[in-house]
């Protein structure tokens, strides 16, 4: 069968949005339509391309655009006409090819044609072209050099920015999120470099590449010894424009970010004169939610946080100095004119000027660094101040939001929580730090002066997303819900006894063990546990509770010496030996007699059993 196409041409398209699209459509296309399909996307058009399509009729086809244009998520979506059409931009044009066939459809108000459109080489107007056949477009579109797969064209600027780079002798500091914000800004990627004033680099880096990056889209560069280079590289629309002086476009670019290095070199000189620890005193009078106080009042708690922290993980006393500094110094920079400028650079720019103001160096890093991992795929801080003061800050936000009652809701969370628990998770589960969030959160608890069902909620919304991250570490599902279930937010605890569980999974002790749980829990599961007498020996009446009693006693003592050594595979090695008298026991025994005291007491040999294990390992009932 012939390729097939579609060419949805649009009004310009937000650069953030492009990457979306393609990637819901690819999934979209492939499940509607059997065979190869692939979908490209760039700041004018999304193109849908197939080979050996089946169902590539314009009635199905037509259904499947419509569907695809309702379902596709976007942040925003806007009508142009009174078709009811809707998407991220007004759709100008349609093109369907089916080989040399030109399909005939609509969407909304628009119908379909063998034209589609580009920008004029010299004049960057809109024009129109015929196309008859998916070669034919293709040829075209080269012919005017777009690049129509995304890949390839990030590809295309990655190579020529290094090049340009390497032209310099210099390393191009290629910053990921720039880089996908201009593979969706051109079709026809241009790379130009220019040249700044060298006096400008005396400007932290940070500043620089924020500064270049954000308001002019442009790279920037160092030297192979980590100092920056005086040059950029900019992204323009113009592989196909031969004839342009782009020259002009160059010192435009030059002229305009002088001025914005300058206002950045002016705030550098003018935020140095006020020292960090007094910026920090004025921080009252920044206020974090009507419903939650001031960040100053935030800063207060976690310095009394930092106490049972600091125990926790042994903090010699000079380095628990150094960490109620760096949370005092920590949000200081939210004070600075260039942090009011640029808000990304908080914590960088307090490195920096902590460091200009000779504060000590660890202290200036746990600024830098403490909101690090600040998502997944991010790493931890190297700085084990960095690290706790991370802790602490995730801590204490989760609870004052939680209490505000600002916790997030479906789709909705304005004041980023969600990142926060992700980010604490990740962050525990990695540091060499033993941290239990269990223990840090009822303190955290008290400081916020909370209610109970602060803490209830906390867990809940944790609980799915640890279990979530267990699993996707290799830990069975079963055994992720199960040291959930016993150890909570001590993180560190969960994750260690899952792995140590998970190998010895699909052993016959370990299946064993299961099943003497199951069978002590389910005795007792609807009674009152904490209302059961202690075991009474005396009471027994049969060989089998007497044997079931006296194989426990052994069985108890050589599983705590095992854990107590480390030995999980051990203990559950010997907790299985339980099996048989259990199977005994439960043969021979009627556990709900009507006498009281009889019933009350092998119910609560059946608990002591089950919480042997489920107290101090997992509990899978």
């Amino acid at each position: 069968m012939a390729d097939c196409l579609v060419e949805i041409y649009t009004e310009e398209l937000p650069a953030s949005y492009v990457g979306g699209i393609v990637a819901f459509g690819r999934k979209f296309f492939r499940r509607t339509f059997k065979g190869k399909v692939d979908v490209y996307g760039t700041c004018r058009r999304i193109v849908v391309l197939g080979r050996d399509l089946s169902g590539f009729t314009p009635p199905e086809l037509e259904s499947a655009l419509l569907d695809f244009l309702k379902q596709v998520p976007l942040p925003k979506r806007m009508r142009w006409d009174d078709s009811g059409l809707e998407f991220a931009r007004p759709v100008r044009a349609l093109l369907v090819l089916r080989g040399e066939e030109v399909l005939a459809l609509r969407l909304g108000n628009v119908s379909s044609a063998n034209i589609t459109f580009y920008l004029d080489p010299k004049t960057l107007l809109r024009k129109e072209k015929e196309v008859h056949s998916v070669s034919e477009y293709l040829e075209f579109l080269a012919s005017l050099g777009i690049v129509l797969d995304q890949e390839r064209r990030k590809q295309v600027i990655v190579e020529r920015l290094k090049a340009l780079c390497e032209e310099r002798s210099a390393i191009a500091n290629l910053d990921e999120a720039l880089l996908e914000e201009v593979t969706y800004l051109v079709e026809a990627p241009y790379l130009f470099v220019g040249q700044f004033e060298e006096r400008f680099l005396e400007l932290p880096p940070e500043v620089l590449i924020s500064s270049m990056a954000r308001n002019q889209k442009l790279f920037t560069m160092s030297y192979p010894d980590g100092r920056m280079a005086p040059y950029f590289v900019g992204v323009l629309e113009g592989q196909g424009r031969p004839d342009f002086d782009f020259s002009k476009v160059v010192k435009r670019v030059q002229s305009v970010l002088s001025a914005k290095l300058a206002d950045a070199l002016f705030f550098w000189e003018e935020d140095k004169k006020v020292p960090l620890r007094q910026r920090a005193k004025d921080l009252d009078r920044v206020i974090l939610h009507e419903k939650i106080g001031s960040l100053r009042n935030k800063l207060e708690k976690m310095k009394a946080l930092a106490d049972p922290l600091a125990r926790m993980v042994g903090l010699s006393g000079p380095e628990k100095e150094k960490l109620l500094t760096a949370i005092e110094l920590s949000k200081a920079d939210l004070e600075t004119l260039m942090v009011y400028e640029f808000p990304e650079l908080e914590g960088i720019m307090g490195y920096h000027y902590a460091r200009a103001q000779g504060i000590d160096e660890d202290i200036a890093l746990a600024i830098r660094d403490h909101r690090r991992p600040v998502n997944f795929e991010d790493d931890l801080p190297d700085s084990r101040l960095a690290r706790l003061l991370g802790v602490l800050e995730r801590v204490s936000d989760i609870t004052a939001y939680f209490k505000a009652g600002l916790k997030p809701s479906g789709s909705e969370d304005p004041f980023a929580v969600r990142r926060m628990v992700l980010t604490l998770i990740k962050l525990v589960l990695n540091m060499p730090e033993a941290v239990d969030l269990d223990s840090l959160f009822r303190e955290s608890i008290k400081l916020w002066e909370c209610n109970d069902r602060v803490l209830v909620e906390i867990e809940d919304y944790f609980k799915d997303r640890v279990i979530a991250y267990l699993r996707d570490r290799g830990i069975r599902s079963d055994i992720a819900s199960a040291v959930w279930r016993r150890w909570r937010l001590n993180l560190k605890k969960a994750m260690e006894t899952g792995k140590s569980l998970s190998k010895i999974a699909k052993t016959k002790e370990f299946q064993d063990t299961v099943k003497v749980l199951e069978r002590t829990y389910k005795i007792v599961k609807k009674v009152d546990r904490s209302s059961l007498p202690q075991v009474d020996p005396s009471l027994f009446q049969t060989s089998q509770e007497e044997a079931l009693w006296k194989t426990f006693q052994s069985v108890k003592s050589e599983f705590d010496s095992n854990l107590a050594s480390g030995d999980v595979a051990g203990a559950v090695r010997a907790y299985s030996s339980l099996a048989g008298p259990i199977h005994d026991f439960f043969s021979e025994v009627m556990v709900n007699v009507e006498d009281e005291k009889i019933r009350a007491n092998r119910m609560a040999m059946m608990w002591e059993i089950n919480k042997a294990f489920s107290e101090k390992l997992a509990e899978f009932f």
